[in-house]
């Protein structure tokens, strides 16, 4: 247990205050406590303690690391990921924060600002340009965005090397 150093007392029973001109050293402020281990500078010191090594680098470990080869990366790979990197790229250039939109059946998550400020407004998803899309897909999408309150944002790249974008939400039959 480590207890506070305590101050010397005077003959009257007041603690000695040290001011500069008097006798009393700085060393001999602090005295030991019953059962403390603290010695008169106020740094408390245990026999029992065991000490640790700890290492220091001082040097470079330059010399014995073998020069890794990088290999090269060829990303995107396939057509669907230059898709995804393309509307990444658009949505992220319009101000949106994009994060992985697996867990709701996209690609992508369309935040208007910071994720951590914001709940986001779209579910992206990345479909080849003019590829059929059935009924019931598009229904899926509408209601699973619905569900979460999301508005579906279908996104491909025209012949023209554009991205393009339509939006699905679903509405209720009043």
């Amino acid at each position: 247990m480590f207890v506070e150093p305590k101050k010397l007392q005077s003959n009257t029973g007041r603690s000695s205050q040290h001011q500069v001109g008097t006798s009393q050293k700085e060393s001999e402020m602090f005295v030991e406590d019953e059962g403390d281990r603290t010695n008169k500078q106020g740094v408390r010191s245990d026999s029992n303690d065991q000490g640790c090594l700890i290492q220091l680098f001082t040097g470079t470990p330059n010399e014995r690391i073998k020069t890794v080869e990088i290999p090269n990366w060829n990303f995107p790979e396939t057509p669907h990921e230059a898709m995804r990197c393309r509307v990444f790229q658009n949505f992220w250039e319009q101000g949106y924060y994009l994060t992985s939109g697996s867990k709701f059946g996209g690609d992508f998550l369309a935040y208007p600002g910071d994720p951590f400020l914001y709940h986001s407004f779209y579910i992206v998803i990345c479909l080849p340009y003019k590829k059929p899309i059935s009924p019931m897909d598009i229904v899926a999408f509408g209601r699973m965005a619905s569900n979460v309150k999301k508005t579906v944002v279908l996104c491909s790249i025209d012949e023209t090397d554009e991205v393009v974008y339509t939006s699905v939400q679903w509405t209720g039959i009043s």
